[in-house]
């Protein structure tokens, strides 16, 4: 057997003691546990303050139901066209074209006992005899004329004048026709009244690139002249100087005396070209044609918005001669 070994130890088994951690290692193990909790609240009171600054430099859009803007309401064609059926023979006057359609109202009509849902449309009509509002009544049941049309003349405001002294009421001051602006007018007088359509939409650069703009096809020789202008009293209004991003000029247009027959478009003709007096049904007494015209941004980048009778310029809505999608 083998002996047990000798150990010096006296019996203190210095061996298996563990030797005691410096006291400086200590007190930097222990400060670093401590520091923890603090570090971590730190980083997080920093995160939260970068959400903060990231939610207020970049605001969450609310959600809003924005409303669509309906083009081409229940029987506005069948309006359009029903009332250029019922011109072509000619009930207002010669030459008779549809120049703007200006809303309508849902009513109902009585037929006995049934009542009937139908539609109102409100249309301005421009011929030899002058400027008209017809009005074309719809039924939703079938999109038919419900009787005929009716019109009255269309009334210019008692303080309206002849184009040599312009007046328009509720206006803010004098607008000057830059030669831009001008050049735009004048292209615009002598697309509207000619026969391309793509020239008259782009001269227009309605921003709903859906609608197409027909012209008058009268005659594609006008000369087209700007008379003085009036910044309109809405928009974007400059209290101090007066003035707006709306103005409204007046745009005479001049035809030739050998093409102010009958216009060429073939929903606007009859079946007979002549009248009983043999002179053509569609040649109107004078060659030269007025406009209203209203302009967004004037002094800037100009474009045109809407036309109308002459001394309705403040009454023309935006773009209130769109026909609809074609």
């Amino acid at each position: 057997m083998a002996k047990n070994k000798k150990t010096d130890d006296h019996g203190w088994d210095v061996g298996g003691r563990r030797r005691e951690e410096d006291p400086d290692i200590q007190f930097l193990r222990l400060k670093a546990r401590k520091a923890r909790p603090a570090k971590a609240l730190l980083w997080a009171i920093l995160v939260a303050l970068l959400i903060v600054i990231y939610l207020l430099q970049n605001p969450v859009a609310q959600n809003v139901d924005i409303p669509a803007v309906d083009y081409n309401p229940a029987g506005k064609q069948a309006a359009y066209k029903l009332t250029e059926i019922w011109l072509k023979d000619n009930p207002l006057g010669k030459n008779a074209v549809i120049t703007s359609w200006d809303g309508y109202k849902e009513t109902t009509y009585k037929d006995g006992d049934k009542t009937i849902p139908v539609y109102r449309h409100d249309l301005t009509v421009e011929s030899s005899l002058g400027w008209w509002t017809v009005r074309t009544t719809i039924r939703t049941d079938s999109n038919s004329l419900l009787g005929y049309p009716s019109a009255t003349r269309k009334s210019l405001p008692s303080n309206a004048t002849p184009n040599g002294n312009i007046t328009w009421p509720g206006t803010l001051s004098d607008a000057t026709a830059s030669d831009a602006l001008t050049r735009l007018l004048t292209q615009w007088g002598q697309a509207y009244v000619g026969h391309d359509a793509d020239m008259l939409t782009t001269i227009v650069k309605d921003p709903d690139t859906r609608i197409k703009y027909r012209p008058l096809r009268l005659s594609d020789k006008a000369q087209a002249t700007v008379d003085k202008g009036r910044y309109l009293d809405r928009g974007d209004v400059d209290k101090d100087e007066n003035m707006s991003d709306r103005a409204v000029f007046r745009v005479n247009i001049e035809l030739p005396e050998d093409q102010t027959a009958t216009s060429t478009d073939p929903d606007l003709q009859s079946d007979a070209d002549m009248d009983s007096d043999g002179s053509d049904r569609g040649a109107t007494d004078s060659s030269t044609l007025s406009y209203d015209v209203v302009v967004a941004d004037p002094d800037g980048s100009p474009s045109i918005v809407a036309w109308g009778a002459p001394g309705d310029g403040p009454n023309l809505k935006d773009y209130q001669n769109r026909k609809g999608r074609q």
